[in-house]
């Protein structure tokens, strides 16, 4: 399931990736509607359908893009008429230099929502999960200079790798959780709430 694979993938991988082609996929594995797409409001996305394709309807596309604007997020849109699931050589030598034209960069903002167990975060802050709590737990991330607010709903925890492996910090950082002062001295791993102790 290439395409549909490549949307279902990102959006519960936003921190893996440079930027992403969906080509003649749907929303299949991952809905629209559920928030999902707040997770790549910053990965540069480009979608690529034909508006003939008999096997995947091109209204699947226009769901993606509807996502992702809600969230700010402004994909590159090639829809070609006439064209029907096949790619070809000219659009997929076109799509490779779009990709390369980017570098994979942790954003300064950014937030994630957990729709299941194996994905519960992003940039090293992963959520522990609790369903009879929220079966979809998010958390919002802004990082000013060397002081990290993170606002949580739906989790009773959270494990943070300040370092190279997370947010890639250096020196002496102070980490706000929910509004309190959670955590302040070097870069380390630490775990905030309930979750103590507990590692993804």
């Amino acid at each position: 399931m290439g395409g549909g694979g490549t949307w279902q993938n990102v959006i519960r991988n936003p921190d893996k990736w440079a930027a992403v082609c969906i080509g003649a996929g749907g929303p299949w594995y991952a809905p629209v509607g559920a928030g999902l797409g707040r997770n790549v409001a910053y990965v540069p996305v480009r979608i690529w359908h034909g508006d003939a394709d008999g096997t995947v309807p091109v209204s699947d596309a226009y769901l993606m893009e509807k996502e992702l604007r809600c969230y700010g997020n402004e994909p590159v849109m090639r829809i070609v008429k006439g064209a029907g699931h096949a790619w070809s050589e000219d659009e997929i030598t076109a799509t490779r230099k779009w990709l390369l034209q980017h570098t994979r960069k942790r954003p300064d903002s950014f937030a994630f929502m957990c729709d299941d167990n194996d994905h519960r975060g992003a940039w090293g802050i992963i959520m522990s999960q609790d369903p009879a709590i929220n079966p979809t737990p998010s958390f919002d991330c802004r990082i000013v200079k060397s002081t990290v607010y993170i606002r949580s709903q739906g989790t009773p925890g959270l494990y943070v790798e300040l370092g190279e492996k997370g947010l890639n910090l250096k020196g002496p950082v102070t980490v706000y959780w929910n509004g309190e002062k959670a955590y302040e001295g070097p870069v380390k791993e630490i775990s905030l709430g309930s979750g103590g102790g507990w590692r993804p």
